[in-house]
């Protein structure tokens, strides 16, 4: 079900694009992601602490990057396709941590990393 519903997306954010630019998308996007979750995490939110707020903010700005990349991505190709590159990201995950936390990632991750390759 969560991979009907998030392929979908892509599909919807591409038909989207055809009626507004992708960047202000974006900012739709993230201000009500910022109402909803402010509402939700009120309570936690008055708890947060300057280096919680500034390691956020750090955070905020790589997706921010990450998703405008990709929505303009769209733009130029298919959702089936953008879907699957995507889809692939999640194969480089434990090799990301091999990299950085000298993890070396299980049998599993090397058939998957090479099944999505081929």
């Amino acid at each position: 079900m969560v991979a009907l519903v998030w392929g979908s997306t892509f599909v919807v954010i591409k038909d989207i694009l055809s009626e507004t630019k992708p960047l202000g998308l974006m900012a739709m996007r993230f201000v009500l992601a910022t109402v909803v979750l402010a509402i939700i995490f009120y309570k936690k939110l008055k708890k947060t602490t300057k280096e919680d707020f500034i390691s956020g903010i750090i955070i905020g700005i790589f997706l921010y990057i990450a998703l405008a990349l990709q929505t303009i991505g769209l733009i130029y190709t298919t959702a089936s396709k953008q879907a699957f590159l995507t889809g692939t990201n999640v194969v480089m995950v434990p090799f990301l941590v091999w990299i950085v936390h000298r993890n070396r990632p299980d049998l599993y991750s090397f058939i998957g990393a090479f099944l999505a390759i081929i």
